[in-house]
């Protein structure tokens, strides 16, 4: 059984394969097989006509029977495009007038729907590949992995930095479950002063919930509490003091601050009274000449250190 417009497309009216078949005029498939089924057909046996069109086949030169499964797969070609069309023709555009008007008010609506068609067919002829197997994709994440920890934070800082200024300051909650009738588990946020929940993002979620803690995770990297990491950061490393460079020539092997008695394998080092802080210089490339600086402080151990090693020198 086939829709009158297919059959026709694939050349059933003036082909040698239609010459057999009988148009009907029903309301739906139902009543097409209906009709069918009642109509007088000649009465050869299934395996009769099996075996005519085997003989028919056999009697054909390698030529003929090339052009004829040539012509089959174009009919089958022309008739799937046809169907398409067809099922196309009856089906409302996706693209309403009343949506091109609102997004696209100076356009040309039959343009607009080209380029649409464009685009639908292109992606069907395109699927999107899995994760693992998109070269693009994985080089971007594997760029992105090799980032310095500097990179990445400097990366967050513009990210925050870009954000509505009314936004930095907001926290980010995750709902319990999804609601009802969605598949979604949501991320809110809220400003705290009375603007309702702006939505931020939205976790897949089926009968058993999510993967982990994902909204969770969304939830607590808010701004907020971003800037404050950040915030924070800078804090530290105002604070930290930079470690000085050791002498050419050398490398620091140990530094500490020995404020503590100690037993180590049955020995008892008692602290180093007002000089706790120690710096220990080895030689390279293979180590030894250990040299020895202390102080007070830490720099103050630094310094003497380097004046130990400048004393070896000159020597």
């Amino acid at each position: 059984m086939k829709e009158a417009a297919f059959f026709a497309e694939q050349g059933g009216l003036v082909e040698e394969w239609g010459k057999g078949w009988v148009g009907i005029v029903a309301k739906d498939i139902e009543d097409a097989r209906s009709i069918g089924a009642s109509l007088t057909w000649p009465k050869k046996s299934i395996s009769v006509l099996l075996e005519e069109a085997k003989a028919r086949v056999a009697a054909m030169s390698p030529d003929e029977r090339e052009a004829m499964w040539q012509a089959q797969r174009e009919s089958w070609v022309r008739g799937e495009m046809a169907m398409g069309e067809t099922i196309v023709a009856k089906q409302a555009h996706p693209l309403s007038d009343e949506q091109i008007a609102e997004f696209w008010p100076d356009a040309d609506p039959a343009d607009i729907r080209r380029q649409f068609d464009a685009l639908m067919a292109h992606l069907a002829r395109n699927p999107r590949k899995g994760f693992p197997r998109y070269a693009e994709h994985m080089a971007e994440i594997v760029a992105e992995k090799a980032r310095t920890l500097p990179d990445r934070i400097n990366g967050l800082k513009a990210a925050l930095a870009g954000l509505p200024e009314q936004w930095k300051n907001w926290q980010w909650a995750a709902d319990a479950k999804q609601a009802f009738g969605e598949k979604y588990v949501r991320v809110v946020g809220d400003n705290g002063y009375g603007m309702g929940r702006q939505y931020i993002a939205a976790v897949p979620a089926g009968p058993k919930g999510y993967f982990g803690t994902v909204c969770e995770f969304i939830a607590a990297a808010n701004p907020d509490t971003v800037g404050m990491l950040l915030s924070a950061l800078d804090t530290a490393e105002a604070r930290e003091p930079a470690l000085p460079e050791p002498p050419a020539g050398w490398f620091l092997y140990r530094t500490a601050h020995e404020h503590t008695q100690i037993v180590f394998n049955g020995d008892t080092h008692k602290p180093h009274g007002d000089l706790p802080w120690v710096v220990e210089f080895q030689g390279l490339p293979h180590g030894g000449l250990l040299t020895v600086g202390r102080g007070k402080t830490f720099g103050e151990a630094w310094e003497r250190a380097c004046a130990a090693v400048a004393g070896r020198a000159s020597a």
